[in-house]
């Protein structure tokens, strides 16, 4: 598997490359379309830029069922505003 996999933003190797993913890099799965997977990410060096496109389902894998619980309550508290609450 590929170290860096381009983010595009279509499911297509003609669209445009909206941004790179390296490898390690935890997706959000949105939706399928045959072999492309639409997924968002947070980008590490674009200052917590969300990005979403897709990338080929071959390239991916997924994680186990314990990281996933982990990342949901991290996602869940870094999401929580107490602004929302006035």
């Amino acid at each position: 598997k590929p170290e860096v996999l381009n983010l595009r933003a279509g499911p297509s190797t003609t669209q445009r490359i909206v941004s790179t993913v390296r490898r390690g890099q935890y997706l959000r799965l949105l939706s399928r379309k045959r072999e492309w997977v639409r997924v968002a990410y947070v980008d590490p060096q674009g200052q917590g830029v969300m990005c979403i496109g897709w990338v080929k389902l071959r390239f991916t894998s997924p994680m186990e069922e314990e990281t996933a619980k982990i990342l949901r309550k991290v996602l869940m508290a870094m999401t929580f505003d107490e602004r929302n609450f006035e």
